[in-house]
């Protein structure tokens, strides 16, 4: 299933990243973009319920398309919720649209 773009993110609604272990769902909080030769690196913050070890592989969908990428920064929070990252390359522009 598609990611919605950038701008559309919401943190009711998860975003599906498969990996080797199923599908781990991640409620976004918010997506940070590189800058010049790294400007589709995509930094997505968000909650997690399932545990992750951190570079573990997965990918994502949009427009169609597999981006692969990896969870970083993985912080276990209070009642089995973990704050991670997820980082990938998504070199569509459609997926920046309308973000500053």
């Amino acid at each position: 299933m598609d990611i919605p773009a950038a701008k559309d993110f919401n943190s009711d609604k998860p975003i599906d990243i498969e990996t080797e272990v199923g599908i781990v769902q991640l409620f976004p909080l918010n997506a940070k973009h590189g800058e010049d030769s790294k400007r589709f690196r995509v930094a997505i913050d968000g909650i997690v319920f399932t545990k992750i070890e951190s570079r573990t592989s997965g990918f994502i969908t949009f427009g169609g398309k597999r981006f692969n990428g990896h969870f970083t920064k993985i912080v276990l929070d209070y009642e089995g919720c973990w704050k991670v990252v997820f980082e990938t390359l998504i070199s569509d522009p459609e997926f920046w649209k309308d973000v500053p």
